[in-house]
């Protein structure tokens, strides 16, 4: 009798529909923890690239100045600065922000502001 249960045992593959109903109750909520913090550090990722390229356009302003060029307020809307004579020279192409439609640049002096303009299309 000991021997029939023992060869039964070993027998016995696979797991019981509980044992898989936990575990994918448990992958559940493991999942439903973890995509909202996933969706806030690509919120957080985006608006630190566009933090980086506002400073990046602020330095090439900047430089245009220093080399003898001038600069009025602009508004950006496809990433390029072709009608300021030799700052897309120093720029490129910035591209479009990631969080918003176009940059909006304000000089005043030696004071220089980029940010980026959230409105929709």
């Amino acid at each position: 009798m000991l021997s029939k249960l023992n060869k039964m045992l070993r027998n016995k593959k696979g797991f019981t529909l509980i044992e898989l109903i936990v575990v994918i109750a448990i992958l559940g909520i493991l999942a439903a923890i973890a995509v909202p913090k996933l969706g806030g550090f690509t919120k957080s990722a985006r608006n630190r690239a566009d933090e980086v390229t506002a400073h990046t356009i602020e330095n090439g302003i900047k430089m245009h100045i220093a080399n003898g060029g001038s600069f009025s307020d602009a508004s950006n809307h496809d990433g390029k600065f072709s009608s300021v004579t030799g700052l897309e020279d120093i720029l490129g192409d910035v591209g479009k922000p990631q969080t918003g439609t176009g940059w909006n640049i304000d000089v005043e002096g030696d004071d220089i502001t980029v940010t980026v303009n959230k409105s929709s299309n």
